[in-house]
């Protein structure tokens, strides 16, 4: 028997099919804000912002479900990872940025990502959509703190296998918070 007729083979392809298919994020983003809109109500204006590695395809399910209410959408996303039906978005605008190890694109794109959010117009909503990497892609640095500081940290807990929590945490003593300023 061939190895693409073992059916071990063929079970383990539609199992890893199924799991990728659990976890995809333009379906998962659609099918959950699908389920918050209920029938009759107004409907919402949004500003969308998708931060991370899955940044596209969480905008395309909100694009899915949401549709025409979304007025401006707000991508960023590592190198690579926007698939091509996101240029399709009205009112996008994308940016690129680092992953794993943040650069002057990630402050970059942290502070575009403050004006988005300073911009929001009183009658639309704010949705943000948030996936893996987003600490990478996107800071805002507290007074006194360097991209230096910022690359040294990550690349020692990367380098040490450090678990993201505890690295996360870490970073929130370099990264600026807006509830403590």
């Amino acid at each position: 028997m061939n190895a693409t007729g073992d059916p071990r083979r063929v079970l383990l392809l539609e199992l890893l099919k199924a799991g990728l298919a659990a976890v995809d994020g333009r379906r998962c983003t659609a099918h959950s804000l699908k389920s918050l809109i209920t029938d009759g109500a107004a409907p919402a204006r949004y500003h969308v912002a998708a931060v991370g590695k899955a940044a596209g395809a969480m905008a395309l399910g909100a694009h899915d479900a949401l549709g025409a209410r979304i007025l401006r959408t707000l991508i960023i996303a590592k190198d690579g990872h926007l698939e091509s039906a996101v240029e399709a978005l009205p009112g996008l605008e994308r940016i690129e940025s680092s992953h794993p190890l943040p650069d002057e694109r990630s402050l970059a794109a942290g502070q575009r990502l403050c004006e988005f959010i300073a911009e929001l117009p009183a009658e639309v909503l704010p949705l943000l959509l948030i996936s893996g990497g987003a600490s990478s892609l996107v800071d805002v640095l507290v007074p006194g703190a360097t991209l230096a500081d910022l690359r040294q940290l990550n690349a020692m807990g990367l380098a040490s296998g450090e678990d993201i929590a505890q690295l996360n945490a870490r970073r929130r003593g370099i990264s600026a918070d807006r509830d403590r300023q």
